[in-house]
């Protein structure tokens, strides 16, 4: 049995490329139960994700072969041309697919190293194929082992600490303002992406309280109504900087957005309480100049890059401890892999042997009491668990070693244990 990985992802092919590719949910339990109704492939799970599609398969015939295969029902399930995706996909086999897992769920292989969503998308995808039953004892064992890496990797490194945002830059930034974001309210101009993405951060450091504002009301109530805060025009700023003490703006106006003016006025209004403002946009959307006003915190693309950089370094030097771990993983599943192909003969052995005690057992059953019957036939069992305890633990050793072709034979041979058994 083989263990094999075949994928598009952000590091390989656009996003046209991976939307053509996607095998999300329905799709990919239909795309499952096709591939499973051939009798090389045995198990399967599907991870499709935006930056990522994914078949994992536990198959009979050579990584070669497989990978042609499986390409080729892919396009064919989703109407694409092979000649034209076949070059942004990849495929690894047996090791190389365990580590290629593992580093997909410690984040190694995202399109953010550290962040950590991935981890409960393969999670999803996992249980998923489990509820289908799609699959049994070796992807099982595959994702498992994956899921608690990935776990440990986050519990043990520092590979998600720090975002590598701009985003989740600027909500650290009034961190170091306001230590605790629940009390305050926050305002974000703009409602782009990065608006977006900074009213996620927000909401996920503590704030509730939000105001949101856009060059057209329309599109700041989109937002809005998400978090169930009011939305106001860029022509009804005032209002919106006095009731905020947080203000991160990502607008798209060639001209300032917030001026020194507006600011003034509003911290007076507000008896000079502290409050940051966090400019994210270019060209810049707040008046440098309000710098000098009493109570303001101001910052730009520039400090916030230079967070950035710190975080990607940390999470570049975390990520040297996440690859030990990973191949400290790889290892133990191989050794788990190699003893589970020694696991019949071990069965049979055990089976021979208890056989033959029940056979001499039999032949007293007459001239002994059932108490007496008992007692004999546990001892008998635990001598027989005790001497193959040591022949076990070698065979699994030598199959650690590559050797359990030959392990397995010379225990058939040496045993002569039952050809049916044996086989």
């Amino acid at each position: 049995m083989n263990n094999v990985v075949l994928g598009v992802s952000h590091s390989t092919a656009t996003s046209d490329v991976r939307d053509a590719l996607t095998l999300q949910k329905q799709k990919g339990d239909d795309f499952s139960r096709r591939i499973l109704e051939f009798s090389w492939c045995s198990e399967i799970v599907v991870l499709s994700t935006c930056n990522r599609t994914e078949i994992y398969a536990v198959v009979s015939v050579e990584p070669v072969e497989v990978r042609a295969r499986l390409l080729r029902e892919w396009c064919e399930f989703t109407g694409n041309s092979l000649s034209e995706v076949q070059r942004f996909t990849y495929f690894h086999a047996n090791s190389e697919a365990v580590r290629h897992l593992y580093r997909v769920v410690s984040s190694l292989d995202s399109l953010v190293v550290g962040e950590g969503q991935i981890l409960g998308q393969v999670k999803e995808a996992f249980l998923r194929a489990q509820a289908k039953e799609f699959v049994h004892l070796y992807l099982n064992h595959l994702f498992q082992s994956a899921l608690a890496l990935g776990k440990s990797v986050r519990s043990e490194t520092e590979i998600n600490q720090g975002g590598v945002s701009i985003a989740y830059a600027a909500v650290e930034l009034c961190k170091r303002v306001f230590p605790d974001l629940g009390g305050h309210t926050a305002a974000v101009l703009g409602a782009g992406e990065m608006g977006g993405l900074s009213a996620k951060h927000l909401k996920q450091a503590g704030v509730n309280r939000f105001e949101f504002a856009s060059r057209t009301v329309e599109n700041a109530a989109v937002l809005a109504r998400k978090y169930q805060a009011p939305s106001f025009s860029l022509q009804q700023l005032e209002g919106v900087l006095e009731n905020s003490d947080i203000v991160i703006s990502a607008t798209s106006s060639p001209d300032y957005v917030v001026t020194a003016d507006m600011v003034e006025v509003a911290q007076r209004r507000r008896n000079r309480r502290p409050v940051v403002f966090v400019d994210i946009a270019a060209p810049r959307d707040i008046d440098p100049r309000v710098n000098e006003i009493s109570g303001v915190y101001s910052f730009c693309l520039d400090d916030l890059e230079g967070l950035v950089r710190d975080n990607r370094r940390k999470r570049l030097r975390a990520s040297h401890a996440v690859e030990a771990i990973i191949a400290k993983g790889v290892s133990e599943y191989a050794s788990w892999y190699q003893i589970r192909k020694v696991v019949p003969v071990i069965k049979n052995l055990r089976t021979h042997l208890r056989s033959i005690a029940e056979s001499e057992l039999a032949k007293h059953r007459n001239r002994l009491n059932r108490e007496q019957l008992e007692v004999i036939e546990e001892v008998l069992h635990g001598v027989a668990g005790k001497w193959l305890h040591h022949p076990v633990e070698e065979i699994k050793t030598l199959s650690e070693e590559g050797m359990e072709h030959e392990a397995s034979a010379f225990l058939n041979r040496l045993f002569q244990l039952p050809v049916e058994s044996a086989r």
